[in-house]
């Protein structure tokens, strides 16, 4: 009954704020519709219908994880837990390491219109799919599971089913980008957002960072095409972005999971947990390699500075803080949850 209470209450005040801040969160609503509309959409659609056609070939009668991993990783979340999951069984960790962002965004959207940096779309894309098939690999599962193969089906009908089951996807994406921006820009406007992240935010500066690294780091956590927006807006150097964004991508934002819980049946706490810890991992693995594709980004192995070196320090430090905060508020949200599931 308590959990019904809060949830309700909840719901009052965002209704109250939608009301009291409706322009804030109308254009938020239209902002996220208008990124939908001209980046997610063509990005991702062409290689949902893709995959639904090669899933229908019987790609995944045997349940073969390469195959699953293939076709996860050219799809684009939450096409891992459309390939992944079930709605009668547990995948939580393979839906977890197989949910990853479409090589189209990443390369054609972010690297390419929002940085204007193309070739930085190489490492990371090449850090997202190692951090993957590492958790994958570790994922706890049998590497086959027989399943029964679907019938053969004329071409002209699989692409039919696709189309619509490809916008039926989309759209539920879409509604998610527009309800968790207009989120965002609610918290903007109340000062809950700044307030809460203003100790961090020194902390940060004191470091020598930027001091708009954590706003950035959680509007990405919650919705990973917003927070990559705002990264590119930042002005970065460009060793940092392309380390925050492969952490993102990796990462997926909690927009991502409330998606993949459409198509799966998911532990949040598991899920979140093993995604921040791929994305961390991703972002790692960004960092080191982002010099070997940029020529602009410092390099790997040339000599560096004492000035050079301690800003490097500054860097793992600084990444290191970035995992131990998400970390906690990961915990925090999962023990409260559970505080809220017992209580009802």
């Amino acid at each position: 009954m308590k959990r019904q209470v809060i949830l309700f209450t909840l719901c009052v005040v965002c209704c109250a704020l939608l009301v009291a801040y409706s322009a804030s969160a109308m254009e938020a609503a239209r902002q996220g519709f208008y990124l939908w509309r001209d980046s997610v959409l063509p990005a991702l659609l062409p290689f949902f219908v893709c995959a639904y056609i090669m899933q229908g070939c019987g790609a995944l009668k045997q349940r073969n994880l390469l195959a699953l991993y293939c076709l996860s990783m050219i799809s684009g979340a939450p096409a891992g837990a459309r390939l992944a999951g079930s709605s009668d069984r547990d995948y939580t960790d393979q839906v977890a390491a197989l949910n990853a962002v479409s090589p189209m965004f990443i390369y054609g959207s972010f690297s390419t219109a929002m940085l204007g940096t193309p070739a930085l779309a190489w490492p990371i894309l090449l850090a997202q799919f190692l951090s993957a098939a590492i958790f994958l690999f570790f994922s706890g599962r049998s590497r086959k599971e027989t399943l029964q193969a679907p019938p053969a089906r004329p071409f002209l009908s699989l692409l039919s089913d696709g189309l619509a089951s490809g916008m039926s996807a989309m759209l539920n994406i879409g509604s998610a980008i527009l309800c968790f921006m207009t989120l965002m820009a609610l918290l903007n406007e109340t000062g809950l957002l700044r307030l809460c992240l203003q100790p961090l935010s020194g902390l940060f500066e004191g470091l020598g960072l930027s001091p708009a690294i954590p706003e950035i780091l959680l509007t990405g956590m919650l919705e990973m095409v917003t927070g990559t927006r705002a990264l590119a807006q930042a002005g970065l150097p460009l060793r940092q972005a392309g380390a925050l964004a492969a952490f993102f991508f990796s990462f997926g934002g909690i927009c991502i999971l409330a998606q993949s819980l459409a198509f799966a049946r998911l532990r949040a706490g598991r899920y979140l947990l093993r995604k921040l810890l791929q994305g961390g991992l991703a972002g790692v693995l960004a960092y080191l390699l982002i010099p070997l594709f940029v020529p602009q980004a410092q390099s790997v192995f040339a000599p560096i500075s004492s000035q050079g070196l301690l800003e490097n320090v500054l860097s793992a430090a600084g990444i290191g803080a970035i995992s131990l905060v998400a970390v906690s508020v990961i915990l925090l949200l999962s023990a409260a949850l559970g505080h809220i599931r017992k209580a009802g």
